[in-house]
C-alpha cells in the first residue's frame, strides 16, 4: 500500500491511571469509533479489579459494551494461557481490519508501549516458542530464600528481586547491546524473553526486531498528568478496587493458578502473595501497590517519550481538534 491509502488509526496512550479509557469512550462517541485493548494486563479472563477493566455493561459475540462503544481484546485468555506480543499484533491486525471494513474509526487504547509500537510501526518478530527449563531456571517474580534470616522483611525480598533482575539485565546487555534501547531495565518478562529468543536462534535479539512498512496512517495522542496528580489518582483508584472486591479476586486467583504465571504477575496482583502467607500487613500491601503504580507510570513515560510522534494533549478539546485535522487534512 502506498501512504496515501494507508486507512487510519488513533492511538491513545498514556501511563497508568491517566484517564486514557474515559477520554477514548468520549472521543470514539464523537467520531464512530471503536476502542480496541492495548494493555497486556485487561487481555485476561478473570483478572477484572486488579487489571482495571472498564465495568462492561453487556458482551456479545467477545466483545464488551462500555457506554454504548464496543471494546474488542478484553478477556481473550485464561491466565494459565500463553499470550504475547505476536499473539496480540496478529489479533490487533484482524480487530483493526475489521473495524475499518465497517467504516467505523478504530481507537487503538492503553499503556503498554511495546504493544502499541508492534501496531503501529508493523514490528516483525522471531516465531520462537517459550523455553520452558529457562524460564523454570529463572521465574518471573523469585521467592525470597526459604532459609532467609528475615523471611518478613518486604524490603528484602524486593531488593532480591531486584538484583536477580539486574543480573538478567546486564546479560542481556552483554549479548545484545543495542537491546538497551527498548527493554527496560525493569521488564523481567522482556529480558527473559529477549534471552531465550537469542539461546534459540544465535542471532541478536534486536537484529531480529524489524519494522515493516506501515499497515495504517497512525495519530498517536498522549495523555500526561503531573506525578503529584498521577499519584493521587492512583490512590483513589486502589481505594475503589478495594470496595469493587480487590482483596477477594486475588486471592481467589492465587488459589486457583500458579502465582508464577505471567498473567499473575500483574501489579495489584503479586503482592497479595505475601498478605495471604502471612508475612505482610494489609496496610503493607496496598502501600506496595501503590509504590509498583507510581513507578510503573515512571517506566511508561520514560517508553512514551522516547517517541517523538506522540502529541501530548491536556484535554478532550485538543483531541478533538488533533483528530479532526487528521481526519481532513
Amino acid at each position: 500500500m502506498t501512504a496515501s491509502v494507508h486507512p487510519p488509526l488513533i492511538v491513545i496512550l498514556g501511563p497508568t491511571a491517566s484517564g486514557k479509557t474515559d477520554l477514548a469512550v468520549d472521543l470514539a462517541k464523537e467520531f464512530n469509533g471503536e476502542i480496541v485493548n492495548a494493555d497486556s494486563r485487561q487481555i485476561y479472563k478473570e483478572i477484572d479489579i486488579a487489571s482495571s477493566k472498564p465495568k462492561f455493561e453487556n458482551w456479545k459475540l467477545k466483545i464488551g459494551n462500555y457506554q454504548g462503544i464496543p471494546h474488542h481484546l478484553f478477556n481473550i485468555v485464561k491466565p494459565n494461557e500463553d499470550f504475547n506480543v505476536t499473539h496480540f499484533q496478529a489479533r490487533a491486525f484482524q480487530t483493526i481490519d475489521d473495524i475499518l471494513t465497517r467504516k467505523k474509526l478504530p481507537f487503538l487504547v492503553g499503556g503498554t508501549g511495546l504493544w502499541i509500537s508492534a501496531v503501529v510501526d508493523n514490528f516483525e518478530f522471531p516465531y520462537v516458542p517459550p523455553n520452558k527449563e529457562l524460564r523454570k531456571h529463572y521465574p518471573c517474580h523469585p521467592e525470597p530464600d526459604e532459609g532467609d534470616k528475615y523471611p518478613n522483611t518486604t524490603m528484602l525480598r524486593q531488593a532480591q528481586h531486584d538484583n536477580s533482575t539486574q543480573q538478567l539485565y546486564e546479560e542481556l546487555v552483554v549479548k545484545d547491546p543495542d537491546a538497551a534501547a527498548f527493554i527496560n531495565a525493569h521488564n523481567r518478562r522482556r529480558i527473559m524473553r529477549a534471552l531465550e529468543v537469542m539461546k534459540a536462534t544465535g542471532k541478536s535479539f534486536s537484529a531480529q526486531r524489524k519494522k515493516r512498512e506501515p499497515r495504517y496512517r497512525t495519530l498517536l495522542l498522549g495523555v500526561t498528568l503531573p506525578m503529584e496528580t498521577l499519584e493521587k489518582r492512583i490512590a483513589l483508584r486502589l481505594d475503589a478496587m478495594m470496595r469493587d472486591g480487590l482483596l477477594e479476586e486475588s486471592k481467589r486467583l492465587l488459589e486457583t493458578y500458579n502465582h508464577r504465571l505471567p498473567a499473575l504477575s500483574s501489579i495489584s496482583l503479586r503482592e497479595w502473595k505475601s498478605y495471604f502467607n502471612g508475612k505482610q500487613t494489609l496496610p503493607e500491601t496496598l502501600a506496595l501497590i501503590r509504590l509498583h503504580n507510581r513507578q510503573y507510570a515512571k517506566r511508561q513515560m520514560t517508553w512514551f517519550k522516547k517517541d517523538k510522534r506522540i502529541c501530548w494533549i491536556k484535554n478532550k478539546d485538543e483531541a478533538e481538534n488533533l483528530i479532526h485535522s487528521f481526519l481532513h487534512p
